[in-house]
């Protein structure tokens, strides 16, 4: 036939279009179906996620802070405490989420495991509604109010840590933005040279500036360091090169002070001073036993920013090695990295893992299932060093505030900490009760040049907010 060998080539090709048909149903069908229903622009998607009651989040004392409002059969997420946004963060089908609301999601949403036939059939036959599970924090509303209303409108950030359970107890960074208005806000929001969404407590990386002095000091006590010993040219600014130059914080009250006296005051010649008879040419007493190259991050929570190289403003390797010595050089800190360190100081030289999670209680239950936090302590102080700092914060403390301790021992400090013309004060504190049973640190950072006495009188009432705590 002459036509044979076309029709047996049409025949082929056919048979090839068949299966390669048969082949695409049945990946489209089978395995290929989720990457269609899983597309973030389908709708049946964004509809089914509407009708998610996610779980209400509450602070450690039951307050609520964030719960699911239904309305014609779908739920639209709800923030109740203004103070705590930054931390809660914000949940939108539109944007995602963020803060408590990312960290925890798999259980606030409800989100179940397909491990069986039957599991499988249960979520994708018999559709049952969706439900979440509360969680609750270790935040304490009050204080929380208290922490945001000291930092006032300057950015910045806040923390409050239990120092013996690693517990914040607050956590904030300013500016923020209002969650429940966050669609209609979200181009302002991205566009805000603030940058609101930038959670200066978990991702900034900041000049060490005066913490260097403070780690000196514990230097000085560790290695048996006269402290009686005085320093000529005590009040002097140091130039550091570059147009870098730092000075006393506070007006200092001679000439020559000792490390105590400059510490108090901010003084940074004494500790440059110190630091070139005892540890020149070395900083491995700050990198490795404070992990400030590694800095810690809460799970689920933004990590912290990625660094670039610090650029080169002409200053020599001496300038450079005093910029190191003094905070100022190359190496950076986050906010939480400094309160662990702190949180060391007040608890005997061993700082716990900083969490945020308290509780979860199953959808329809009624008992809460407590959070085993991390385990492990680290190690940054003897409780030698630790004792004799928390004394020289409580001698800091005393001059900045004119105050005497209360029944709870309180320590301070205040410093500064600059890279080019951005500058940052830091307040520093810690609560330690006598005998021992807890121990509080408190960090409070502001990105601008703010007094030592306006920045006392800011930050009592989180003092006097964290000494009405219950035991």
């Amino acid at each position: 036939m002459p036509f044979a060998r076309e029709i047996r080539r049409l025949l082929a090709a056919s048979l090839a279009a068949f299966a390669l048909i048969g082949i695409a149903a049945a990946y489209w069908a089978v395995s290929g179906a989720s990457t269609l229903l899983l597309r973030e622009d389908n709708p049946r998607v964004v509809e089914a996620q509407r009708r998610i009651e996610r779980g209400r989040i509450f602070d450690r004392n039951g307050i609520l802070l964030a719960d699911s409002v239904a309305a014609d059969g779908a739920f639209t997420r709800n923030y109740a405490h203004p103070a705590s946004y930054s931390a809660v963060g914000y949940f939108s089908l539109r944007y995602g989420s963020s803060g408590t609301e990312a960290a925890f999601d798999a259980a606030l949403s409800g989100e179940r495991e397909i491990a069986t036939i039957s599991d499988y059939l249960r979520a994708h036959t018999l559709r049952p509604p969706q439900v979440g599970a509360d969680i609750r924090l270790s935040l304490d509303a009050a204080v929380q109010e208290a922490l945001v209303a000291a930092m006032g409108a300057l950015p910045g950030a806040g923390l409050v840590m239990d120092a013996t359970s690693g517990a914040l107890l607050a956590l904030a960074s300013q500016p923020t933005f209002n969650p429940n208005t966050l669609d209609e806000d979200w181009a302002r929001l991205a566009a805000d040279a603030g940058e609101p969404f930038f959670h200066r407590a978990l991702q900034g990386n900041y000049q060490l500036g005066g913490a260097a002095y403070l780690l000196l000091l514990a230097q000085a006590i560790d290695s048996g360091f006269d402290l009686s010993q005085q320093f000529a040219g005590a009040s002097a600014a140091v130039d550091l090169g570059g147009g870098t130059t730092v000075a006393c914080i506070q007006e200092a009250p001679s000439d020559q002070l000792t490390l105590p006296q400059a510490f108090i005051a901010g003084c940074p010649a004494p500790f440059l001073l110190y630091w070139q008879q005892n540890l020149a040419g070395t900083q491995a007493h700050i990198k490795a036993e404070f992990d400030f190259e590694q800095p810690l991050s809460l799970a689920g929570f933004p990590a912290p920013e990625a660094l670039a190289a610090p650029a080169s403003d002409a200053v020599d390797a001496g300038q450079l090695a005093l910029r190191n010595a003094l905070g100022q050089g190359a190496l950076r800190t986050t906010p939480l990295q400094l309160m662990t360190v702190l949180s060391a100081i007040a608890a005997d030289g061993s700082a716990a893992a900083p969490n945020i999670l308290a509780a979860q209680r199953p959808p329809a239950a009624e008992s809460w299932l407590a959070h085993a936090p991390p385990t492990g302590r680290a190690r940054m102080f003897s409780p030698a060093v630790a004792e004799a700092l928390r004394h020289q914060l409580s001698a800091s403390w005393s001059a900045l505030s004119g105050r005497a301790a209360p029944e709870a021992a309180i320590g301070a400090t205040l410093y500064r900490s600059q890279a080019g013309d951005a500058l940052q004060t830091w307040l520093l504190g810690f609560i330690r009760w006598h005998d021992g049973s807890r121990a509080i640190a408190f960090l409070l950072l502001q990105e601008a040049r703010v007094g030592a006495a306006a920045l006392i009188t800011q930050s009592q009432p989180v003092f006097d907010a964290l000494l009405a705590l219950p035991g």
